[in-house]
């Protein structure tokens, strides 16, 4: 009967430490649970993958919902934003071709119309566009990009720089006297423009129409 009281007293003691041992258990459990949503709740997740551009607050500073902590891009699909006059809103479509062309660069690259926005604005009289390159390339953040947008395509047009246009004329060079000649052109806000009537192919031009007066004597040089 003693052998047996014993037994039964030491397994309620193993039961009695296999217990305290289930709950220090779950409680440390819990305590792993708390620490872990403490530290989801302290964690920020971006809402995109990319490159941290600027970050713009320090370990330890008091936040709200309404700070800013950083600036992010996803630098694999840069976009260009420019805006284009009022008066030429109307021929912009999303899905034009572009040329499109990097500061300090000499190359260009070919590019897309990606958005057009609806709304002029007041202020400005500018149109907000956005252009996307066909392939990816690489180039920081808020670099200029010259930017050249396809409207149309005429074949064997007539073009001349625009500032060999005053108005709606420009100087032809014949016998070495420039000759003030009326023509006809599209204006568009660009180096070239279409000369659609008064040049025919071969004429030499002044290259600054604002540098001469008509009649005046010129030398034609030969690159």
């Amino acid at each position: 009967a003693l052998g047996t009281n014993i037994a039964r007293t030491e397994r309620d003691a193993a039961e009695r430490a296999l217990l305290t041992a289930a709950q220090e258990v779950a409680r440390a459990t819990a305590q792993v649970d708390q620490a872990q949503a403490q530290l989801d709740n302290h964690l920020l997740r971006a809402p995109m993958a990319g490159t941290v551009l600027a970050l713009t607050v320090e370990p330890g500073q008091t936040i709200d919902t309404s700070t800013v902590l950083m600036t992010i891009a996803n630098l694999d699909q840069l976009i260009v934003e420019t805006n284009v006059d009022e008066a030429y809103a109307m021929q912009i479509k999303a899905g034009q071709s572009a040329i499109l062309q990097l500061s300090g660069e000499a190359n260009t690259h070919p590019g897309k119309v990606s958005f057009v926005s609806q709304q002029v604005d007041a202020d400005t009289g500018g149109l907000a566009v956005e252009l996307s390159f066909e392939s990816p390339i690489h180039a920081p953040v808020g670099l200029t990009v010259s930017t050249n947008i396809v409207v149309d395509e005429r074949q064997d047009a007539i073009t001349a720089p625009r500032t060999a246009i005053d108005r709606d004329a420009v100087f032809v060079v014949t016998d070495g006297i420039a000759s003030r000649r009326p023509v006809s052109v599209i204006d568009w806000p660009a180096a070239r423009l279409i000369v659609t009537d008064g040049l025919e192919p071969g004429d030499v031009l002044v290259l600054d129409a604002a540098a001469v007066t008509d009649g005046q004597a010129v030398r034609v040089l030969v690159p």
